[in-house]
């Protein structure tokens, strides 16, 4: 599949191939949730790998969301003939010269895997001291690198013997030693792939009179949806936005009122309107990054609050406080991008 870079992607692409020859050994990629970081970071291993032989990617991911098969999926939909790989298949085979290695290294650090532990079949060690020996030469990509990155994690990339790791996400730790490369907001905006505004509790009443405010800010939520779907299909666009619930830890009851209240709203499991994304529990989360898809709402915790790509995402119901600035952007991030990549010219829609 063909792609048109837009002109900040390709800025960064070339930056990002600069500080490839340059001494420094980290680099920083600092993007906003929506500017198509993985389309950059695929594109620009691409380039580099052909301008450089014996060179293998290694694209470190956190544990939730299984983010290394959407990535790896994505460059194998973007980049033609991409040599991409999982932990599986390093496991089978190892390592090899152009391959982009899609690795959750919380497989790796987490009791009770066996992929470091000595087993009749050659272990993940092995691999790498393998293309070490053949003179392939690592480089360290570390995705959504503001979460969960621990010493164990760190251990695992020093094993790798890179000069070069590029740490990213739209929000990460800053490190004056590191070369930062930042994709301005406004340029994303400018492009029409996220959206102008972020709009808080529209026209609400300064005190909420009502028994239940969870059930008010649902009510709020579908009134608002109704309102954005039928503003979509006057657009001839046949988007049905969706309301993310987020709820606190230790919430089986409002878990519960969730229910009752979209239940009683026609909006169930059953007929595929209603989503559930919790750590134990997964229902109707197989379409729901269509546009068109049914589902209405979906309820999570903090599955979401990194890397899960939903373009039609458009409401969040909040109903979880003392979130940290890092949470609190990554979760705001999975509504702000355009489900079509454009601004429409309505501000309802375009915010």
């Amino acid at each position: 599949m063909n792609i048109t870079l837009a002109e900040f992607q390709l800025e960064a692409i070339g930056q990002l191939l600069e500080s490839m020859e340059e001494s420094v050994r980290d680099i920083i990629l600092k993007s906003p949730t929506g500017s198509g970081k993985t389309i950059i970071l695929t594109h620009f291993m691409d380039e580099y790998m052909k301008g450089h032989a014996k060179t293998v990617f290694v694209w470190l991911t956190p544990g939730k969301g299984n983010l290394e098969e959407q990535s790896k999926a994505k460059m194998d939909k973007y980049i033609h003939n991409a040599q991409t790989k999982l932990l599986s298949d390093i496991m089978t085979g190892g390592f090899a010269e152009n391959d982009a290695c899609f690795i959750n290294w919380e497989k790796l650090t987490k009791k009770g895997n066996n992929a470091l532990k000595d087993s009749e079949r050659t272990n993940f060690l092995e691999w790498i001291e393998r293309a070490q020996d053949a003179g392939l030469s690592f480089k360290v990509i570390i995705d959504e690198s503001h979460q969960n990155f621990t010493e164990k994690a760190d251990a695992i990339v020093q094993l790798f013997r890179t000069d070069k790791i590029i740490r990213c996400s739209a929000t990460p730790l800053l490190d004056k030693r590191a070369k930062l490369i930042e994709i301005p907001e406004e340029k994303v905006i400018a492009e029409g792939l996220i959206k102008k505004l972020l709009v808080i509790n529209e026209n609400f009443p300064q005190v909420i009179q009502t028994g239940n405010q969870t059930e008010y800010l649902l009510g709020r939520a579908l009134e608002k949806q109704r309102e954005l779907r039928a503003a979509f299909l006057n657009k001839k666009a046949d988007i049905n936005p969706l309301i993310i619930v987020q709820l606190p830890n230790n919430s089986d009851l409002l878990l519960d009122v969730v229910e009752r209240y979209f239940e009683k709203n026609g909006i169930t499991y059953e007929a595929g309107t209603l989503a559930v994304w919790l750590s134990d529990r997964h229902e109707n989360l197989e379409y729901i990054s269509e546009n068109d898809a049914a589902t209405v709402a979906v309820i999570i915790k903090q599955a979401v609050a990194t890397g899960w790509d939903c373009p039609r995402a458009h409401i969040l119901v909040k109903l979880r406080e003392n979130m940290d600035e890092t949470f609190e952007v990554q979760t705001i991030g999975r509504i702000r991008r355009m489900p079509e990549a454009k601004h429409y010219g309505v501000d309802l829609l375009d915010s």
